[in-house]
């Protein structure tokens, strides 16, 4: 097969219509039916912007291609269920009509984890207020906080250590052609062993 098809270059990531998310929405949740839906953001992950017709706003994800894929997103919405149950101001999952804290999209590329999430109201911060650095300090040790009492806390994490953060990605640049091959650009102090 070419790289090109009937003029078309052949893709390797797609991004879902906002016509295809709100019937996915429709399908999916037991929420006020047609929603509406509006692209927010693609790349690794794709955000939309989902309201009811009652004026509830949700915000869905549709996750890339993850290593650990649904034991990761089952992980982190279990993880919010739970900082949501100890008080923890954060923004939880809704379930889908089978009770799940997620869906599946079937793409071009294959199965993608889906969650929709409660709308958290709010502004951006402003970076030179020290008010506002304080509350987002004391939120994230409230959850760190309350992590250490998480029962799942082992399950779908990333290992964040230096295999993880340098040597695995380090060792994809240098799985790209010709890359590896440049003298100027490699270093033995950061090929991975």
């Amino acid at each position: 097969m070419t790289a090109v098809q009937n003029g078309l270059l052949r893709a390797a990531y797609s991004t879902a219509t906002a016509e295809a998310i709100a019937a996915l929405v429709a399908t999916n949740y037991d929420l006020p039916s047609p929603p509406e839906c509006i692209l927010l953001q693609r790349g690794f992950n794709d955000s939309f912007a989902v309201r009811t017709p009652d004026g509830t706003r949700y915000v869905l994800r549709m996750s890339g291609r993850r290593r650990r894929g649904d034991a990761d997103v089952d992980a982190e919405t279990k993880f919010l269920a739970y900082l949501d149950s100890v008080g923890v101001a954060v923004s939880t999952a809704v379930p889908t009509r089978a009770g799940l804290l997620f869906c599946e999209a079937n793409m071009p590329g294959g199965l993608r984890p889906v969650v929709l999430f409660r709308h958290a109201e709010g502004r951006p911060p402003d970076l030179d207020a020290a008010e506002d650095a304080r509350a987002q300090g004391v939120t994230l040790a409230r959850i760190h906080a309350a992590a250490e009492d998480f029962p799942g806390r082992a399950s779908g994490r990333y290992r964040l250590d230096l295999d993880h953060l340098l040597h695995r990605q380090v060792a994809a640049i240098f799985e790209l052609k010709d890359v590896g091959k440049r003298p100027d650009i490699t270093s033995r102090s950061c090929r991975p062993d």
